[in-house]
C-alpha cells in the first residue's frame, strides 16, 4: 500500500504548512493555544490526505503527483503571505519574498556544491576501491541533502524578528539588470511565438490544439514573476523597458487567455472533466481575475496574487466541487452515457450484448479508458454501485 512513500509525501506536505503556522505565530504574536490549534488542524489536513491515496495512483501515470504538489504549492503559498497580508504592508511583503527567494537560491547552492562533493566521494571510492556502488545510494543521498540539509539551511537564514522586513532598503540594482537583459527577453519571445500562433489560427480559421495552454501558462508565470520581481520600480520612467512592459504586460495577457481557454474547453468537451483540465480551466480563470484586478486597480496590491491563487488551489482541492470529486462525477456520467448510448445498460441494469452486436471502437476505448481512470483512483466500485446503481 506504499505505507513508506505517502507517509514521506505527507512529510514533504508538512514542511511549508507547519513552517508557515510558525511564522504566522511569530509575526502576529498569536497565543499558544492557537497556534496548538492550528497544528492539529495540519495534522489533520495531511492525515485525511493520506487515506485518500489509493495503490492505484502509484502506477505508470503520474496520477498522485496532482495530489500532492496542490497541498505542497498551497502550503507554500501560505509562506509567502501569512507573514504581512495587509494592504498597508505591501512594501513589507515584497521585502520579505524577496529575502525568501535570495535565500532559497544560496541554500539550494550550498546543497547543490554538498551534493557535488558528496557524490564525488562516492563515485571516487566506487572507481578507486572497485566497490561497485549501488546507484540508489547516489539517490538516497540527493534526496538527503535536497529535502532535508537544504530545508534546515534554508530555515536557518529566516531571522527571529521580522520587523527587519518594515525596514524599507534601496532596491537592488543586480534584480533590474536581471530582469531587463534576461527575463524581458525571454518574455518578449513568448509574445512573439504566442502572438504569431494566434494571427495564424484567426487566418486560418482553425481551433487550437489543446497543448497551446502549456506555453501560454509558461509564459504567464514568467510574466508575472517578473512583474512581481520589479514591483518597487514598476512606475518609474527611467527604466522605460521595464515601464513599458509593466504597464501592458497583463493587457498582452488576455487575448492569449481567450485561446487559453477556448483549447481547455476543446479538450473537455469531448473527453470530459480530469484532474489536469480541472486545474488547467482554474489556473485559467485565477489568470484573467488577476490580469483584469491589476488592469483596473490604482494600487496594485500584489498580496492579493499568491493569496488569491492559495484560494483557487486549496478550494479545487476540497469538496464535492474540487478537481478530485468533480473529476470522478463526470467521467461516471460519461460512462453511463456511453453504456445507455450503446444498450449495455437498461433501467440501470448491466446487460449482456447478443453475439453479433458490437460496440464501435472508439467508445469501446472511451468505455475502457473510463474504467481504468476509475479504478486508479480506488472509485471503481463505489462509482458502479452509489452512482450508477448499477446491478447484475
Amino acid at each position: 500500500n506504499y505505507t513508506f512513500i505517502k507517509l514521506f509525501l505527507e512529510c514533504l506536505s508538512g514542511i511549508s504548512y507547519f513552517t508557515a503556522v510558525d511564522i504566522f505565530a511569530e509575526t502576529k504574536k498569536i497565543e499558544l493555544s492557537k497556534k496548538a490549534g492550528l497544528y492539529i488542524l495540519g495534522f489533520c489536513i495531511l492525515g485525511l490526505h493520506y487515506y485518500s491515496i489509493t495503490p492505484g495512483m502509484f502506477d505508470s501515470e503520474s496520477v498522485f503527483v496532482s495530489r500532492y504538489l496542490i497541498f505542497i504549492t498551497s502550503f507554500h503559498l501560505l509562506v509567502s503571505f501569512l507573514a504581512f497580508y495587509n494592504r498597508e504592508e505591501i512594501s513589507s511583503f515584497w521585502q520579505y519574498n524577496f529575502f525568501l527567494f535570495v535565500k532559497f537560491l544560496m541554500s539550494f547552492a550550498f546543497a547543490l556544491t554538498l551534493f557535488i562533493g558528496l557524490g564525488g566521494a562516492l563515485l571516487g571510492i566506487d572507481k578507486l576501491f572497485n566497490v561497485k556502488l549501488d546507484n540508489n545510494y547516489y539517490l538516497d543521498l540527493l534526496l538527503f541533502i535536497f529535502l532535508i540539509v537544504q530545508t534546515v539551511i534554508f530555515l536557518y537564514f529566516i531571522p527571529r524578528s521580522f520587523e527587519v522586513f518594515k525596514i524599507k532598503i534601496a532596491f537592488n540594482k543586480s534584480i533590474r539588470i536581471f530582469v531587463q537583459y534576461i527575463l524581458l527577453p525571454i518574455v518578449l519571445v513568448y509574445i512573439v511565438i504566442l502572438y504569431l500562433f494566434l494571427f495564424r489560427i484567426i487566418i486560418y480559421n482553425s481551433i487550437p490544439p489543446g497543448w497551446v495552454c502549456t506555453p501560454i501558462l509558461i509564459f504567464s508565470i514568467v510574466g508575472i514573476l517578473t512583474y512581481l520581481l520589479i514591483y518597487p520600480i514598476r512606475r518609474e520612467s527611467a527604466n522605460k523597458a521595464i515601464f513599458i512592459y509593466c504597464r501592458f504586460f497583463f493587457y498582452i495577457l488576455l487575448p492569449l487567455l481567450s485561446l487559453y481557454f477556448i483549447a481547455i474547453i476543446k479538450r473537455i468537451m469531448p473527453y470530459g472533466i480530469t484532474e489536469d483540465r480541472y486545474l488547467v480551466f482554474m489556473l485559467g480563470v485565477w489568470l484573467l481575475i488577476i490580469s483584469v484586478y491589476i488592469i483596473i486597480s490604482k494600487r496594485d496590491n500584489i498580496i492579493i496574487i499568491p493569496m488569491s491563487l492559495f484560494l483557487v488551489l486549496f478550494m479545487s482541492a476540497i469538496g464535492p466541487w474540487g478537481m478530485f470529486q468533480l473529476s470522478v462525477q463526470n467521467q461516471v456520467r460519461r460512462l453511463e452515457f456511453l453504456l445507455k448510448k450503446n444498450q449495455l445498460l437498461v433501467n440501470n441494469k448491466l446487460i449482456t450484448p447478443a453475439k453479433d452486436f458490437k460496440i464501435p471502437e472508439q467508445n469501446a476505448n472511451s468505455i475502457r479508458s473510463i474504467l481504468n481512470y476509475l479504478n486508479k483512483r480506488g472509485e471503481i466500485n463505489f462509482s458502479m454501485l452509489h452512482k450508477i446503481s448499477l446491478t447484475y
